[in-house]
């Protein structure tokens, strides 16, 4: 192994917002079944690059309008919002 190569898992590019550990699961991302493998990799990139709870509900927000928009055209059930994945921000960056 090469310098800086050992089992230590440092901050990748992208996690050094309070989200930076955030997985995408069936369970915290409503219409998860409805995106592609890119837009579920772009969505915990957005989720992973947050700075605030605030931030975090308002794209959450957004996204779940398009994921009900895109069920509607699909003729599928519109994805429900379960839990609160934004909860995961520490205590100081919630507002």
């Amino acid at each position: 192994m090469g310098p800086g190569m050992g089992m230590h898992r440092g901050m990748g590019p992208g996690m050094g917002g309070p989200y930076g550990h955030w997985r995408a699961t069936r369970s915290n991302t409503p219409g998860y079944g409805l995106m592609t493998p890119e837009e579920r990799s772009a969505h915990v990139d957005k989720m992973r690059s947050m700075q605030s709870a605030d931030e975090c509900k308002a794209y959450l927000a957004e996204h779940h309008a398009r994921m009900v928009e895109r069920a509607k055209e699909k003729g599928v059930a519109a994805p429900a919002m379960r839990g609160d994945p934004c909860r995961v921000a520490p205590p100081a960056a919630k507002k």
